[in-house]
């Protein structure tokens, strides 16, 4: 049964560069979830189109790209509707949703990787082209207020000023951006990584006036953070872009702020039990 499973997984890879390496892939569950994420872009029937993306060694953007999707119609429950829809200036987006009340959403993934990361000389060397971990402990220095803003910039000109634009933002560092300290940040608590990035408002700090606190980002509608997914402690966070030319739908909205709720309970309870007031 499980060898069944997993058969598309062989099938997709079967012959690539990554399938000759000794550590591809990691794991058992690893492979499992890449299986569940490639079942959903089959049945769409996306996956034809994609197979050479997924056979090249830049693979990882790609899985993210199709997470992503995976988790906005399986989690938030909107409906992927098409792969890929040209956008502005013949650029095109990763792949729209459709909101029966208000519309398509053009959703763009950004995965900020391990790779960029790497020194000259480790590029020169064949690093990148080397399993992302090749020796225990391996970390790197990550300031990720100043990726998320980083990653913004680099998405923002696929957004098209008519439409309902979302960025979806899933780091592929060699330690994923830290998301769990939350702090007060206007009305509300969210991780003060995002917090810096969206809402700064002290010019002088944390590279200036956060993202969302002037209308230069006017075309996006919003940013849906997902960490990791084969963490254990899966994170997600959604912020809505107040200064937005088009907003994004209120359904869209109210679900997703959903997450973060969630996450900030999952926070009130793990400190609660850590300091024995559980």
């Amino acid at each position: 049964m499980r060898e069944q499973r997993e058969s598309l997984f062989d099938e997709v890879f079967a012959g690539s560069w990554w399938c000759k390496q000794r550590d591809f892939p990691p794991c058992d569950e690893w492979k499992g979830e890449i299986e569940k994420h490639l079942r959903f872009v089959r049945d769409k029937g996306w996956l034809r189109s994609i197979k050479c993306q997924l056979q090249s060694r830049n693979y990882d953007s790609f899985l993210s790209e199709i997470f992503a999707a995976y988790f906005i119609e399986n989690t938030l429950r909107f409906e992927v509707t098409g792969w890929n829809p040209k956008m502005k200036q013949g650029r095109d987006v990763e792949f729209v949703i459709n909101d029966r009340a208000c519309g398509q959403i053009f959703c763009e993934v950004k995965s900020p990787g391990w790779q960029g990361q790497l020194t000259k000389a480790e590029i020169q060397t064949g690093r990148a082209k080397r399993a992302k971990y090749s020796k225990v402990g391996e970390e790197r220095y990550v300031a990720p207020y100043q990726h998320i803003r980083q990653t913004i910039r680099k998405a923002y000109a696929k957004f098209a000023k008519s439409k309902q634009n979302l960025l979806v933002v899933t780091d592929n560092l060699f330690q994923p951006m830290p998301m769990d300290k939350l702090v007060t940040c206007g009305p509300n608590k969210m991780p003060m990584n995002i917090c810096w990035a969206l809402y700064n408002t002290n010019k002088e700090l944390y590279g200036g006036l956060g993202c969302f606190k002037t209308k230069d980002y006017e075309n996006l509608g919003g940013i849906l953070f997902l960490n990791d997914r084969f963490l254990s402690k899966f994170f997600a966070w959604f912020e809505s872009n107040a200064n937005a030319r088009r907003p994004l739908s209120r359904q869209f909205v109210a679900r997703a702020l959903k997450l973060n709720e969630e996450r900030v309970k999952s926070a009130e309870h793990d400190y609660m039990r850590h300091n024995g007031t559980d």
